[in-house]
């Protein structure tokens, strides 16, 4: 869907952006933003480059995709010809980090399905576990 030039207008993405943090504050950041996806109906790719100071890999330093899936978003944009800096022109950006609650809005109170539609793209760039402020969401709690 995401590559056929025909369909990329209806291909949307949750797009989980490591910010800092360990390696188990990023797995834990990576599953709730799979969780996102999987509420919404929209595909997961992923935004994992070596950040100096903390754990230093990249995804693909450490996990191997399976076999002909490629998660990683840098090359969808090049599919694409979507220069990375033009990227904040079609998405959405959630900070969902130690910062205050005011991000956490969309999260806890709004049907994410509809909230972001007209997003291609919604990068939740974070390394916290907020999967649980789902079950709060009184749109998306019975499917958690």
């Amino acid at each position: 869907l995401a590559s056929h030039p025909s369909t990329r207008r209806q291909a949307r993405f949750v797009v989980f952006r490591v910010c800092c943090g360990e390696l188990g504050n990023r797995l834990l950041g990576l599953t709730s933003s799979l969780l996102v996806a999987l509420l919404t109906g929209r595909g997961l790719l992923i935004d994992w480059p070596p950040i100096d100071g903390f754990s230093g890999d990249s995804f693909s330093d450490l996990f191997e995709p399976p076999n002909g899936l490629d998660l990683n978003l840098t090359p969808l944009l090049r599919a694409w010809d979507l220069p990375i800096p033009e990227l904040s022109k079609i998405s959405t950006a959630l900070e969902l980090n130690n910062g205050g609650p005011e991000a956490f809005g969309p999260i806890l109170c709004s049907d994410l399905s509809f909230a972001f539609s007209e997003t291609p793209f919604l990068i939740l760039e974070t390394n916290q576990y907020f999967a649980p402020a789902l079950l709060r969401n009184k749109h998306h709690a019975s499917a958690v």
